[in-house]
């Protein structure tokens, strides 16, 4: 059986910890995409936010995606993908909340 009681005691609850920005180290950001990827969703954010980084194009339809270099960022070969300092991230969804 579950506890469902609720208490107004806030100091225990506990607090994710913060991911490590770089950002804030003068490291350019890198973002990896394809031409049409979502990417784009990020690429448009990081205007948004005005935080400078290197867009680096990977030629999908060559499978630059899935090569050796790219795979070593994500195992899965899928972009888009962020490289900030030593943080790494993929997935759009993922990387426009670390962003915010």
């Amino acid at each position: 059986m579950y506890d469902c009681t609720v208490s107004s005691d806030r100091s225990s609850i506990q607090r994710p910890k913060l991911l490590p920005n770089t950002m804030l180290e003068n490291t350019m950001l890198k973002l990896y995409g394809g031409k049409f990827s979502r990417a784009s969703i990020v690429q448009w954010y990081l205007e948004e936010l005005a935080l400078p980084y290197e867009f680096v194009r990977l030629d999908m339809a060559s499978k630059e995606h899935l090569q050796a270099d790219y795979t070593a960022i994500n195992p899965f070969g899928k972009v888009p993908a962020i490289v900030d300092g030593e943080f790494i991230l993929w997935e759009s969804g993922a990387i426009l909340l670390y962003l915010a």
